[in-house]
């Protein structure tokens, strides 16, 4: 049975047909007008700098059903359009634009099979999806070019992908491309790792393996920022940690380094900040070249990566706990418990073990209840 869209299409290559679903879609396919002819009719159709007029029958009507093989023919010799394509190459996007009307106008009240419907529909929302593809490769790519603190549409952009992912994947391989051309251009970089940052904050999930892979690419300094931003979202973040963890072991030890000086220095008064990063992104220098600095339990979980080093760390486990035990407030007791608890979970009960549970049984036997605690 006719369906007008199926027959304009195959009547226009596909840059015109998706060209003309847009403008049926933005609505500037105007009330057709009736015209003295029985079954024609009159469309206006605004396009950017112009309106146009179309001419056309409506087919299903003026053609019998046992002609309907014949409607591509009679759309070429009578239906017409005011716009300069058409005077030179024929069938144009406006005529296209009018077709998806009578095809959304007709689809219910005429004989036609619902396979015909359904494509419509499909055309119309694959020529939205496009549209909308477009409208977001235009706002990062403005974003790349000027500095802004405003990521309002960028933000849209990731709450979109947070419900419909699969059906944007086009949208990614055309950012790619884009992206590539950023690569090697210092102050476009700049700004990419903010939108990196930006929409990896609202919706890691469906950004996070697509920006991946230009982590590295990027300049060693942008790198550096891109890292810090990252570890910030990660700190404030609840959700699923640990897939996120992966991201800071890759970088370069040089680039560690400096994203760890970069947080010891902002976030001085909050030492968890950057120690944690420290154990995360795998770099362990600082940790040990400063072990006299850390708690029992850092210095636990140092013992674990570092098996070499258990003894002499566990003696220093040791004798911090010895320290503490002299100046232990009465009843204060949940951090000495909570040491050795991890203590013997972790590293099993070691010499080094004992010989502390048996200075507070030695030194310290007021404390009873500490006692019952550590027995």
């Amino acid at each position: 049975m006719l369906s007008y869209q199926n027959l304009v299409k195959s009547l226009v290559d596909e840059a015109i047909y998706k060209r003309g679903l847009k403008i049926y879609l933005e609505g500037f396919v105007s009330t057709p007008r009736n015209m003295i002819l029985d079954n024609w009719r009159l469309y206006s159709v605004r396009d950017v700098h112009d309106v146009y007029f179309v001419k056309t029958p409506v087919l299903h009507l003026a053609l019998a059903s046992d002609k309907f093989d014949l409607a591509g023919s009679s759309v070429e010799e009578s239906v017409s359009c005011s716009c300069s394509y058409f005077l030179e190459y024929g069938i144009c996007k406006h005529i296209v634009a009018v077709f998806a009307d009578l095809d959304n106008e007709f689809s219910k009240s005429y004989s036609q099979n619902e396979a015909s419907t359904e494509n419509l529909m499909e055309a119309i929302f694959a020529s939205d999806t496009v549209k909308k593809h477009r409208k977001w490769l235009e706002t990062i790519d403005q974003l790349l070019s000027r500095d802004t603190t405003n990521y309002y549409y960028l933000d849209e952009i990731s709450r979109t992908l947070k419900n419909q992912e699969d059906i944007h994947q086009p949208f990614f391989k055309e950012l790619a491309k884009i992206i590539e051309g950023v690569i090697g251009d210092y102050s476009r970089e700049k700004r990419l790792v903010r939108i990196i940052s930006e929409s990896i904050l609202v919706n890691r999930d469906s950004w996070l393996d697509f920006w991946r892979e230009y982590f590295t690419a990027i300049d060693v300094d942008n790198q550096i920022r891109l890292y810090i931003s990252l570890w910030k979202i990660y700190w404030v973040t609840s959700k699923n940690k640990e897939e996120f963890l992966e991201v800071f072991i890759s970088p370069d030890q040089c680039i560690k380094e400096n994203v760890f000086n970069e947080l010891h220095g902002e976030f001085i008064e909050d030492k968890m900040v950057w120690i944690e990063y420290a154990f995360a992104s795998r770099y362990y220098d600082w940790l040990i070249d400063n072990m006299d600095r850390l708690d029992p339990k850092l210095l636990i979980r140092i013992a674990e990566i570092f098996p070499e080093k258990r003894e002499e760390i566990e003696i220093k486990i040791m004798n911090q706990i010895k320290q503490w035990s002299d100046f232990l407030p009465s009843g204060d007791y949940e951090m000495v418990v909570d040491v050795f608890k991890t203590w013997s979970q972790k590293l099993g009960k070691s010499d080094y073990y004992m010989d502390s549970i048996n200075y507070f049984r030695a030194n310290h036997r007021l404390k009873k209840k500490l006692l019952s605690q550590l027995d």
